[in-house]
């Protein structure tokens, strides 16, 4: 009760129970707490490498890691934990806080939910990984709302010198798929995506992008380019077999 210590380079609090009563496997309950939590110093759950150690040849120029889920250490026990990220440290996402309710039954994984704060709104997901069968089956509910544009958009302004953004996005996604790591879950995924935004302005550089009319966008490139305010924005899309579809999508602004 009442530990503390280190992970990585994230401090770590809480309460431990680990209960080895004679049986299949032994069950851990748990209550993870950190103040400062390094994102990084959580890569083996989402999947991710070690920046550090990793080889070069290792590297394949792709953004979705290839790390497999290790199985074999789901079999050796039942959990139930909560994780709370009180301030979360990443230098590539946005990330503000971060909770995680845990529960693994015989094989079956469960994340109800996961929540992030990023880009001033949060993000939350349900995920179930059921392993108890040969290919790894996953099921994901997300849901982001109130997503900050200005934080979004911040790398994309700054190598583009394009006006900065505001105003808000939200949407939700449902996606199955199966494999043992994230890049193969997505890429046999099916379900749908939605998008909405209303109020708020972006850069015309990056409309005219969007839209593929370079005349144009190189006018605001070399020229001066100016923030264009939004009316709405929606987005419907399918996903089957990993690929992602638009049904319709949307923009509406005082431009185009």
């Amino acid at each position: 009760e009442d530990f503390s210590g280190r992970m990585g380079h994230s401090d770590l609090s809480g309460d431990l129970y680990w209960d080895t009563t004679p049986g299949e496997r032994p069950l851990l309950r748990a209550r993870f707490i950190s103040e400062r939590l390094d994102f990084a110093d959580l890569g083996e759950l989402i999947g991710a490498r070690d920046e550090k150690n990793k080889a070069p040849a290792e590297d394949d120029g792709r953004v979705l890691p290839d790390l497999p889920l290790d199985i074999s250490r789901m079999k050796t026990l039942d959990a139930q934990v909560k994780f709370t990220g009180k301030q979360v440290i990443s230098h590539d996402l946005p990330l503000d806080d971060f909770y995680l309710r845990l529960a693994l039954d015989n094989l079956l994984l469960k994340l109800e939910p996961v929540k992030f704060g990023t880009a001033s709104g949060d993000v939350a997901a349900n995920i179930t990984v059921n392993a108890r069968r040969q290919s790894v089956a996953t099921r994901s509910d997300i849901r982001f709302k109130r997503l900050a544009l200005s934080k979004l958009f911040k790398g994309l302004e700054a190598s583009l010198a394009a006006a900065p953004a505001t105003g808000y996005i939200g949407g939700n996604a449902r996606l199955a798929g199966h494999g043992k790591s994230l890049r193969a879950m997505l890429a046999t995924a099916n379900g749908s995506i939605g998008l909405g935004m209303e109020g708020g302005q972006v850069s015309n550089l990056i409309i005219e992008l969007m839209g593929l009319d370079v005349a144009e966008a190189l006018g605001y490139y070399v020229g001066k380019d100016r923030p264009v305010r939004i009316r709405c924005v929606i987005g419907d899309f399918s996903v089957t077999d990993g690929i992602m579809k638009s049904n319709a999508l949307l923009m509406d602004n005082e431009d185009t």
